[in-house]
């Protein structure tokens, strides 16, 4: 990783760079965030503060090119927003200092030191917009430098050292529709019902039966996993018989669906 680390900022051992006008050796890099692979394989994306940009490494071909941003010179001020709307790579960025990835939903999120705005690059359509509530107020002096995303992407933190916090941003979330048609669900199949408007989806069961996944996460309108099944639930070994031995069931405690429970008494009782 090291050797890695090295060549990525010096440019070298580096094949295929695109453009070829300059080589893939970076300005100021200060932020990184990785998506990696079984293997080694998987992109590397890196806030290049001197050239005004977020450029993407290929972990396997050692191929890098410009993913976000204009080369330009980070401290050359960008007007906030620029390219709003339109491919990333022709936006300018203004001091980009950090980045964050949602792997899930192919988003990356990008921390501008200049303009204390946090970029958002949709990496399947390649298009670059300005997180909703990012945006200062007349006269704040916000200078992003740290981004990181919460594991159920629901939060992103940002800190501003030139006001000595850190920003908690809660991104827009969507509704999950409670998933249908499972055999054995309770109706609705979430305990918080039939429409999850809150991070998480308690799965529950008619009586008699358990869910596989007790916990489904709800983010931008969809489920992770999508579903459960329902499985017969075990059964409790029975307590409070007189003269049992304290687990009562060879099998233990909990004895599965289908199976029996082999009792077990204290010694000179059956």
């Amino acid at each position: 990783p090291i050797s890695i680390a090295y060549n990525f900022s010096r440019g070298e051992g580096l094949v295929g760079i695109v453009p070829l006008d300059y080589d893939a050796g970076f300005s100021l890099p200060y932020g990184i965030a990785a998506a990696v692979e079984a293997g080694g394989a998987g992109t590397l994306y890196t806030a290049s503060y001197g050239t005004g940009q977020v450029r993407k490494t290929n972990l396997a071909t050692g191929i890098t090119v410009d993913l976000a941003g204009k080369r330009n010179p980070g401290y050359f001020l960008a007007t906030p927003g620029s390219g709003d709307g339109g491919p990333a790579e022709q936006a300018l960025l203004d001091g980009p200092l950090d980045v964050a990835l949602d792997e899930e939903r192919q988003l990356l999120y990008i921390a501008e030191g200049g303009s204390g705005r946090i970029r958002r690059v949709d990496l399947t359509s390649n298009t670059i917009s300005t997180v909703p509530g990012s945006v200062p107020l007349e006269g704040q002096d916000v200078e992003l430098y740290g981004l990181a995303l919460d594991p159920l992407r629901q939060l992103l933190f940002a800190s501003s050292p030139s006001e000595h916090v850190v920003y908690k941003l809660t991104l827009q979330a969507l509704p999950c529709a409670a998933p249908v048609g499972i055999a054995k669900a309770s109706t609705p199949s979430c305990a918080e019902g039939a429409e999850v408007v809150v991070d998480k989806c308690t799965a529950q069961c008619s009586k008699g039966f358990e869910p596989t996944e007790v916990i489904l996460h709800c983010f931008g309108g969809v489920l992770t996993p999508p579903s459960f099944e329902c499985a017969p639930a075990p059964c409790r070994a029975p307590w409070g018989v007189e003269h049992a031995q304290l687990v009562p069931c060879a099998e233990g405690s909990s004895i599965p669906s289908g199976f029996s429970c082999t009792s077990l008494c204290q010694d000179n009782f059956r």
